[in-house]
């Protein structure tokens, strides 16, 4: 029998980060992963979409390369080349992170992994290939598979989701997209710059419900304007073949495009995990934990997407290494205000902290503070005089602590970590404006707008 201190499943961003906080000290760890190590954003998520997201922008640029000085004639892009590409790093990216799990020492099965109960002796019992291994503690960090909503005739239409839209070796004519969050709007953007007519369909009042709705809403025009048909506050009702019939304000009308990408979410894939041998709560589709990460059973951890939330791979690296830091007798809980959320569109948006509707619902007492992005004269420089940029920040009416920081225009992704630092720490606007931005950089609009 064959007995580890640790047990983890999956080897995503959960198992990864648990594995890095584990390793030094000496337990005996065992990853169960059914499919790739690197899990659903390394090899079919978030990084090849980026990679593809990246090919559409420099084809982008040579679009508008004019009004800089720069004459490019007659651009052109093969997409059987970007798909090829985006192979190849994602493999290279991929024969990495395997390696820095086989250097971590570790034992690494490879198959799906189940609770069983547990023994005698009090320890978790797990089947994989057939075998029974038994662990002291259990880390599940299963993941996601994409959200099928039962919209009438959907499963005998012939409709992809983001993994098969990442092996698409063509760009469609003609997409209607349904959804408008993260996935949605960014596989919109990047079919609609390399020349695909784009519908999207969004049941909510505004794109991406999650966000700031007035910087949602300045995105959504600027795609508007570069040829994307929003249909928001629409329900896709019923699906025959490629038709798509949508409700909107008491109306319906149809909507027939070549492909249909379903982009609707994610929902936790702890179905076939086992739980219920070991007596562990779920709630709506998802385990249920405590700040420690801890499920209902003492011995047993979850975290990432099998547990709901934000499904973001950097919540799941938090969330692993602190239910390795918990088995480890640190103690440690995620500040979930401090994580932050991007969409890859082309301007990007991004978010961390309160939304205006929380402090509301919570009475907190706040300001908002609004400039554009083109005070920091470095965006200016590098943008287009269309491209639209907005800085959002929500200040503690009393104390002037910084309570949530919203951007769009590039490089959100990567400003956002400065707000969410100031969250994190508690800053007021002060003490933020007290640290040095390099001059002319795009993130010195956290000295300006203030």
């Amino acid at each position: 029998m064959m007995v580890f201190d640790v047990a983890i499943i999956g080897g995503g961003p959960v198992g990864l980060a648990a594995i890095q906080t584990l390793a030094p000290s000496g337990m005996k760890v065992v990853l169960f992963e059914k499919n790739k190590v690197g899990g659903t954003c390394l090899n079919e998520g978030c990084m090849p979409t980026k990679s593809l997201l990246h090919s559409a922008n420099v084809f982008s640029t040579t679009q508008t390369a004019n009004q800089f000085g720069v004459h490019v004639e007659q651009a052109s892009y093969n997409y059987q080349e970007v798909v090829t590409r985006k192979d190849q790093l994602i493999d290279a990216l991929f024969k990495g992170t395997t390696q820095k799990v086989e250097m971590s020492g570790v034992t690494f099965v490879q198959a799906e992994a189940q609770l069983n109960g547990e023994s005698s002796e009090g320890l978790i019992q797990i089947l994989a290939n057939n075998n029974t291994y038994q662990a002291r503690k259990v880390i599940i960090g299963s993941g996601s598979v994409n959200l099928v909503p039962p919209i009438p005739g959907l499963k005998e239409s012939s409709f992809i989701s983001s993994r098969e839209a990442l092996q698409l070796t063509e760009v469609p004519k003609t997409l209607t997209v349904i959804g408008g969050g993260v996935l949605g709007m960014e596989f919109a953007s990047l079919f609609s710059t390399f020349g695909s007519k784009v519908d999207l369909i969004e049941m909510s009042d505004e794109i991406l419900p999650t966000f700031d709705p007035e910087l949602a809403g300045e995105l959504r025009k600027y795609y508007e304007s570069r040829g994307i048909v929003f249909h928001i506050g629409a329900k896709a009702e019923k699906i025959s073949n490629k038709t798509i019939t949508v409700s909107k304000n008491g109306e319906t009308y149809e909507l027939t495009n070549d492909l249909i990408l379903l982009a609707v979410g994610r929902k936790p894939a702890i179905e076939t995990l086992g739980l219920e041998s070991l007596n562990v709560k779920t709630k709506k589709g998802a385990i249920e934990v405590n700040e420690q990460m801890q499920t209902s059973h003492p011995n047993i951890y979850a975290c990432g997407d099998s547990i709901g939330g934000s499904m973001l791979a950097h919540t799941g690296l938090q969330e692993g290494a602190i239910a390795a830091m918990g088995i480890l007798g640190m103690d440690a809980k995620v500040n979930y205000k401090a994580i932050p959320s991007a969409v890859y569109t082309n301007p990007e948006l991004a978010s961390v902290g309160y939304q205006e509707c929380e402090l509301q619902e919570e009475g907190i007492p706040y300001e908002v503070v609004k400039a554009p992005m083109a005070v920091s004269g470095r965006f200016v420089l590098d943008n287009t005089m269309d491209t639209p940029g907005l800085f959002k920040a929500f200040i503690h009416k009393e104390s002037q602590e910084i309570l949530g920081i919203h951007l769009l225009g590039n490089p959100a992704s990567e400003l956002i970590a400065i707000g969410g630092m100031a969250i994190a720490q508690k800053m007021t606007v002060d003490q933020l404006r007290s640290n040095v931005f390099p001059h002319p950089t795009v993130s010195a609009i956290f000295s300006h707008a203030f």
